[in-house]
């Protein structure tokens, strides 16, 4: 199944790091253990690139999917919207314009969350689509933590050697092994895409 995006006018388009991003996250997708109805978790979702080729490949395996994807920029929001209405999917997917994820309720249970979030060493109010802090770890560090508490049976993150990815593989490695990983090198930096299953979660009796 192929649906060709639009990229509107200031949106983060996909570059280098969304494609490995949607690498990793289109062999968990088609591979991964699932059952009932799977929900993506999009985190930092741009044009909707990754969160709508979830859902289409789930959908081209037989499985019911649902997806959340939430960005701080409104215009990426609505770009996400009509992407998911010109591929069909708009009724299986929800759109949250926020600057965190504390608003999702406990309880909720992600079965993937993806984001190829602003990762560069920077100041995020310069450019907050590229620029993840003075570390670089802004956005990854809350993914990651909101990640450890909703528990998620996979992650696919993608960060630079700058915001040291390895860190983020020791912060989740009591709970998560990595399954998968795909990395480039960009100018200055390494380009890491990782993919990340929880450790002996049994499968989801989801009901609806």
């Amino acid at each position: 199944m192929y649906c060709r995006l639009v990229v509107e006018d200031g949106v983060y388009p996909p570059l280098e790091d969304s494609w490995l991003t949607s690498t990793v996250l289109r062999a968990i997708v088609m591979v991964g253990r699932f059952s009932g109805v799977v929900r993506v978790v999009d985190v930092g979702c741009g044009c909707g690139l990754q969160v709508i080729e979830a859902l289409m490949a789930l959908r081209s395996r037989g499985l019911a999917a649902w997806g959340l994807a939430c960005d701080v920029d409104l215009r990426a929001c609505l770009n996400t919207l009509k992407n998911a209405r010109l591929c069909g999917l708009d009724e299986f997917l929800d759109v949250v314009c926020s600057v965190s994820l504390r608003w999702v309720r406990r309880g909720f249970g992600p079965d993937i969350v993806v984001s190829n979030p602003p990762y560069l060493v920077g100041d995020w109010r310069v450019d907050w689509r590229i620029f993840g802090g003075w570390d670089g770890r802004m956005v990854v560090d809350e993914v990651i933590s909101w990640s450890l508490n909703f528990k998620p049976r996979y992650i696919v993150i993608t960060q630079s050697s700058e915001s040291r990815w390895d860190v983020t593989i020791d912060k989740v490695s009591g709970h998560y092994i990595v399954i998968s990983m795909a990395h480039r090198h960009v100018f200055f930096e390494d380009i890491v895409s990782i993919g990340l299953e929880l450790r002996g979660q049994p499968l989801r009796g989801q009901c609806y």
